[in-house]
């Protein structure tokens, strides 16, 4: 396992390329990883958010947001069913996190359970320091 230094690549999803190129394994810490998977799927890259994601549980196993944003990318795959064991796995250790609330809304969404997906929002709503974003998704 290899240790980069901030001065040899500005950026993780730099770092992660190299990564791949060099067919290494250097150590990312798990908000690195959620910034990699997210930047990857921003601009359409899936199989490289997938393999970010994969790589980042081997080495974070026990990351909440990794696993958020695995229910992230099975979202976006339709993979509402995987998403839905996932999301009640977490909403059992991670309780008062708004995020598992804004991925069940989702959830719900996607499956045209609008008013289940309202409530999720609700619950979000007590748990989160971002009450703007939230209420106007309750509006749409």
């Amino acid at each position: 396992m290899h240790l980069f230094s901030d001065s040899d690549n500005d950026l993780p999803f730099s770092k992660f390329e190299s990564m791949l190129k060099t067919n290494s394994v250097y150590f990312f810490d798990s908000e690195e990883f959620e910034e990699i998977i997210l930047h990857y799927m921003n601009i359409g890259k899936m199989s490289l958010a997938k393999k970010a994601l994969e790589l980042g549980l081997k080495q974070h196993p026990a990351s909440v947001s990794l696993k958020l944003a695995h229910i992230e990318v099975l979202l976006y795959e339709d993979k509402l069913d995987k998403a839905d064991i996932l999301l009640k796995e977490l909403e059992k250790i991670e309780p008062l996190n708004d995020q598992v609330y804004l991925h069940k809304a989702t959830l719900l969404s996607k499956r045209e359970m609008h008013k289940e997906a309202i409530e999720a929002l609700n619950v979000a709503l007590l748990y989160t320091e971002d009450e703007v974003d939230i209420r106007s998704l309750i509006g749409m």
